[in-house]
């Protein structure tokens, strides 16, 4: 089913804007589509651009992360498979609340670089429509089809190719004999609008219909064999996936491959998949490898895929991919610069902790020196790298030794990024049952954030640090050691103030991770 966002940027829902945006949503409705409307007036405060520039830092790079009312719009378009958006036109110009949604999704597309201009996206269609009480044909002389042309440019350079609408000479008010207004004939605009009107409600429907049509072109199929768990902080197009399941599969608070056993696609997959996105989108220049830890393949079988990326994918620049740290013990530092020359520049690695009682206690397989060791070979072979602390994953009897000893062994190491995620006890994992005989002893929620500031205030390594969404606090920013002593402020007032209770009930209500 295809996904389509509608926006309406007009602070009145139900004069000229927001009914030819929901037509075109109807429309869109007719070929079976799920829409999500949003009207931007009735949200939360919106802000345009922030000029923070995070999203040109890992791990946020083209993806705006200011929160306010438009966040979630602007996730929604990320998993859209098209775009509406109306704005009036206000003094020849789009209204104040699109300008802010405009401006934070095309700046969060450009790279200020040389090349690429713009952080590969995935493409999809937009119909752009914007009303106006002056007629279209005056739109010329005034320059309003210039700026018109300039949105219809930008929006097709940064989300996908763009149709315009202009619906014009609009009612602008239904009682005009409230206003001292001699430039109208209000006869001839109800008249107009009584008559043209439900013609361009019914444009807009055929042009929400032609939306998802197009949407479905070059749609493609990828041998995907069950559950697709991806980096979310990547570019999350294309994703391949090159193996199933996961080599380990016995961390105690993991049942995310449970019933898959591992093996590696057969290449034959492997190849056919490049071709299916070689044809849709053969500019590429990111590529996220799937599953849980492809990094396991022996260098020769990662060479291979990667020169046949770029032989399907020529303009590749980055192949990211997850792994475990025992999935370096078989690589040495020179097949990982070779590997690294073909593109695969940036790697995740669960470490989870760097302490040897906790890593043993949840049956990670590897200590805190073994951590230390491959990751300074990912240093010298000049591959970017990410690491994971598990808050709370100790329990309570070792809480404070694995907060100290994860900062002390990350802070010997150069990650990019340091990622922090809350335990949560989902049904089926082994720490959850061990809880329920009363062997596991779970932080409460603030005892978490109590860890989580004992690790923040031990650890010294300069990079971007991330809160996922199973950590009560959003602390996610670039610069960690600029902002250190705000994450553990922030840490401190949601210890003495933070609803605990709510937390819970946030944890217990996760499904997933």
């Amino acid at each position: 089913m295809k996904k389509i966002v509608a926006i309406n940027c007009s602070p009145r829902v139900h004069m000229n804007t927001g009914p030819l945006v929901r037509e075109a949503a109807k429309g869109a409705e007719s070929e079976g589509a799920q829409v999500q409307v949003f009207d931007l007036y009735r949200l939360e405060k919106v802000h345009g651009c922030m000029s923070c520039f995070a999203c040109k830092l890992a791990p946020n790079e083209g993806k705006c992360v200011f929160k306010d009312g438009l966040a979630p719009v602007l996730e929604a378009i990320r998993e859209a498979d098209g775009l509406v958006i109306g704005t009036p036109n206000y003094l020849g110009d789009a209204s104040a609340g699109f300008r802010a949604i405009y401006e934070r999704l095309i700046f969060q597309s450009l790279t200020y670089r040389k090349d690429p201009h713009r952080y590969d996206v995935r493409k999809i269609p937009v119909l752009f429509i914007m009303t106006s009480n002056c007629p279209e044909e005056f739109y010329a002389p005034l320059g309003y089809r210039k700026t018109v042309k300039n949105y219809q440019k930008a929006l097709t350079d940064a989300v996908g190719n763009t149709k315009v609408m202009i619906a014009g000479d609009t009612l602008q008010v239904k009682d005009y004999s409230r206003f001292n207004w001699t430039m109208f004939d209000p006869a001839a605009k109800q008249k107009r609008h009584e008559n043209e009107f439900p013609k361009e409600q019914k444009e807009a429907f055929e042009l929400g219909v032609q939306m998802v049509r197009e949407a479905g072109k070059g749609e493609i199929t990828l041998h995907f064999t069950g559950t697709v768990y991806r980096n979310p902080y990547w570019p999350t197009w294309p994703l391949m996936e090159i193996t199933q399941g996961c080599t380990h599969n016995k961390c105690k608070f993991c049942t995310m491959y449970k019933e898959v056993p591992f093996r590696m696609s057969p290449m034959e997959w492997i190849e056919e998949d490049l071709q299916e996105i070689a044809q849709c989108d053969p500019d590429a220049r990111t590529i996220q490898l799937l599953s849980a830890n492809p990094l396991v393949l022996s260098s020769d079988k990662l060479e291979r895929i990667t020169k046949l990326i770029h032989k399907y994918l020529p303009k590749m620049e980055y192949i990211y991919l997850a792994g475990r740290v025992t999935d370096l013990w078989n690589k040495t530092v020179e097949e990982l610069k070779k590997l690294r020359e073909l593109g695969m520049r940036e790697i995740s690695l669960g470490v989870e902790s760097g302490d040897d009682w906790t890593l043993d206690r949840i049956h990670k397989g590897y200590h805190a020196a073994d951590s230390l060791e491959q990751c300074h070979k990912l240093e010298e072979a000049g591959i970017d790298y990410w690491m994971t602390f598990l808050n709370g994953v100790a329990g309570k009897s070792h809480s404070h030794e694995h907060a100290v000893n994860s900062a002390k062994i990350f802070s010997q190491c150069k990650p990019m990024l340091v990622g922090t995620g809350g335990l949560t006890l989902f049904p089926g994992t082994p720490l959850l049952e061990e809880a329920q005989r009363g062997e596991f002893d779970p932080l409460s929620e603030k005892e978490m954030l109590e860890e989580l500031k004992t690790f923040v205030e031990n650890l010294t390594v300069d990079c971007s640090f991330i809160t996922h969404h199973t950590v009560a606090a959003n602390l996610t920013g670039p610069i960690f050691l600029a902002r250190k002593d705000k994450i553990i402020a922030a840490l401190d007032y949601a210890i003495h103030n933070g609803d605990m209770d709510r937390m819970a009930a946030l944890r217990r209500n996760k499904r997933t991770l």
